[in-house]
């Protein structure tokens, strides 16, 4: 992921902001004691550098997603938004997953980005109908802004989440969004009153997007690597430890996503933070199998 990426991180402040102080009244309004999802995964699934790691060499293209499936809980699915796919093409992919998958489809970018939330009912209808076909395959839907998208046009947001059809997350990204104003603040409330989630980023150049602001019962992490730097190690760790709190306070579904640069590097970092997850939070996620290579294939 290109957003927020920079060359050299000898300088980035990698800590983990406090909570959100408006977190508290969505902690108190929600159910405590369920047993938590956390739904990890990466934003692709035909990624050839997966082979030999969590594919074996000799699985097919379209073999892919069902190996992916068998270690991965979610996706990360960015195609939908350059177009929305044929029916049977979900369907098919939908036979490919593993029982319990969720696919996350980026909402398109003519709604979020040519249309703005404008105007955009014919398009959002049709997107809608269409991913509907994954049924219970479909986790959470995710809406990027535009960085050009201020506070200032709160009201365009607020009106479209509030008749989209199925469960959402908004990824901010002009930096007023982040700021204590009233506007950002209202905004966040009635993505809140609307059962909205937010989409939380955890990328080097763009601390800001790190808010740590929840609306829902779900969380949204995308969180972007430096190719398994040391602080990668730590960040996780913070993760695991926010994610620990959240959980006891409600917080009962978490979808992570998991960019490296190096992607075949992102199964190496799942590993790490489920094992961490399952050891500090007692939860039980789904944990990547490496494949356990013929020694005779190092040699050809």
């Amino acid at each position: 992921m290109d957003f927020g990426k920079v060359e050299n991180i000898a300088k980035i402040d990698f800590a983990m902001p406090q909570d959100h102080p408006d977190n508290i009244k969505l902690f108190n309004s929600l159910a405590k004691g369920q047993q938590p999802k956390i739904y990890i995964g990466c934003p692709a699934w035909a990624d050839k550098s997966f082979v030999d790691k969590i594919y074996p060499a000799k699985a097919k293209n379209n073999e892919y997603l069902t190996y992916y499936s068998k270690n991965f809980s979610t996706i990360e699915f960015n195609s939908t938004y350059y177009a929305i796919p044929k029916s049977e093409t979900i369907l098919g992919w939908k036979e490919k997953a593993l029982p319990g998958f969720k696919f996350c489809p980026k909402v398109p970018s003519e709604i979020s980005h040519d249309k703005q939330m404008m105007h955009a009912e014919k398009t959002t209808q049709i997107f809608s109908e269409t991913i509907s076909l994954w049924e219970e395959y479909l986790g959470v839907c995710f809406l990027v802004l535009p960085p050009s998208f201020a506070p200032n046009r709160s009201n365009i947001l607020v009106n479209y989440i509030a008749n989209f059809p199925l469960p959402l997350a908004i990824e901010f990204r002009h930096p007023q969004w982040f700021e204590n104003n009233a506007t950002s603040r209202n905004t966040f409330q009635e993505l809140q009153n609307n059962n909205v989630a937010t989409v939380i980023t955890d990328v080097a150049g763009r601390r800001d997007v790190l808010h740590q602001r929840v609306t829902s019962n779900t969380a949204v992490i995308r969180f972007v690597g430096n190719d398994l730097h040391t602080t990668d190690y730590q960040r996780l760790d913070d993760w695991v430890k926010r994610l620990d709190d959240w959980t006891k306070n409600g917080i009962d579904n978490v979808y992570f996503f998991m960019h490296q640069h190096q992607s075949a590097l992102a199964i190496d970092a799942a590993i790490y933070f489920v094992n961490k997850l399952r050891e500090v939070c007692n939860i039980n996620a789904k944990l990547p199998q490496l494949l356990k290579l013929d020694i005779q294939q190092t040699f050809f």
